[in-house]
């Protein structure tokens, strides 16, 4: 789920100081790090970033959870995964035993809703891995209906308002689908940049997409060579500022089956691994502290604020949905 924009080498030496911040434990009142001087790390380590904005890159390295727990009212007898809340922690879509559902709360203290499934999505053949736009007004999918490219595809759908659950018909994103299987999406903030899962090159890999305009095709998919390996690489999502990625996968010193990875994408692919973060943790991909079982662990999905992380395990027996905080 491959080019990317180079940052300022002097944004790189701010997100440094960042980091060296966020291990003395500095804070702004609204709990946001910060550097000696008092800076939030957004406003140095991006200087386009809107202020209410969270630099996911600089949190990466410290990002430990713990408190894990079943979140119960989702969960049932069937399989629950790839869970998608919206960025408010309001609702939430999700899958069971191939159809899409939905649930809602009125505030984040509060319990989940009864969930329900939301036919618009759902077909009678296999549907799952919803995943919300930032405004929460398109949702992607991956289905096995009839009439799409290859035996899984990409689809999209839209609605009017954050209440509605009337979905328009979901359309394939055809210019993103291959005649194998392509599932999984992940975006940035602003819907540009995309990351996904294909087998289209023989193993399940990640590849990237991106876009000039929300209204534009997507751009054709590149795989994302220095993170993709000869097994599993699946599940991704992808941070607002389109740098910190958390997947699934089974490579060597994974855990489980299947366990839940991150890396600074930045790092990760600037010069070939020789980037000026090259030598931090991130420019190779890690297990997530404090969240991976001898079970596939996997569909990560963190809060804008970092602090709360959606995943499915089935530690618990079958797959269901986990909630995990941040230990700060």
């Amino acid at each position: 789920m491959t080019s990317r924009r180079h940052q300022p080498l002097l944004a790189v030496a701010l997100l440094a100081a960042a980091l060296l911040a966020l291990s003395a434990g500095a804070r702004c009142s609204d709990g946001t790090p910060t550097l000696p001087d008092g800076r939030s790390i957004v406003d140095a380590s991006d200087a386009t970033a809107p202020s209410d904005a969270r630099d996911d890159a600089a949190k990466a390295p410290l990002l430990t959870f713990g408190n894990i727990e079943a979140v119960k009212e989702l969960n049932s007898d069937a399989s629950e995964d790839d869970p998608s809340p919206r960025n408010d922690l309001l609702e939430i879509y999700f899958e069971r035993a191939g159809n899409i559902f939905r649930a809602t709360r009125a505030a984040i203290t509060d319990k989940w809703s009864a969930p329900r499934k939301i036919a618009a999505l759902s077909s009678t053949e296999a549907d799952s891995s919803p995943r919300l736009s930032g405004d929460g007004l398109t949702i992607y999918i991956t289905s096995q209906r009839t009439g799409g490219t290859g035996s899984q595809d990409i689809y999209v759908s839209t609605r009017k308002s954050l209440t509605s659950v009337a979905w328009t018909t979901p359309v394939e994103v055809s210019e993103l689908n291959s005649k194998g299987t392509d599932c999984c999406t992940t975006f940035d903030k602003d819907d540009l940049t995309m990351i996904f899962v294909s087998n289209r090159g023989g193993a399940g890999d990640l590849f990237i997409s991106t876009r000039a305009k929300v209204d534009d095709p997507w751009g054709k998919p590149t795989a994302l060579a220095a993170i993709n390996t000869a097994v599993r690489d699946t599940n991704p999502w992808l941070g607002p500022q389109g740098r910190l990625l958390m997947f699934a996968s089974d490579r060597p010193g994974t855990s489980g089956d299947l366990d839940i990875w991150i890396v600074d994408l930045l790092a990760a692919q600037s010069d070939g691994g020789v980037a000026p973060l090259a030598g931090t943790a991130l420019a190779t991909p890690l297990p997530l502290p404090g969240i991976n079982s001898a079970y596939p662990d996997q569909d990560p999905w963190l809060s804008p604020d970092g602090k709360t992380l959606y995943f499915a395990s089935s530690r618990g027996g079958s797959s269901d949905i986990y909630r995990a905080r941040l230990i700060e």
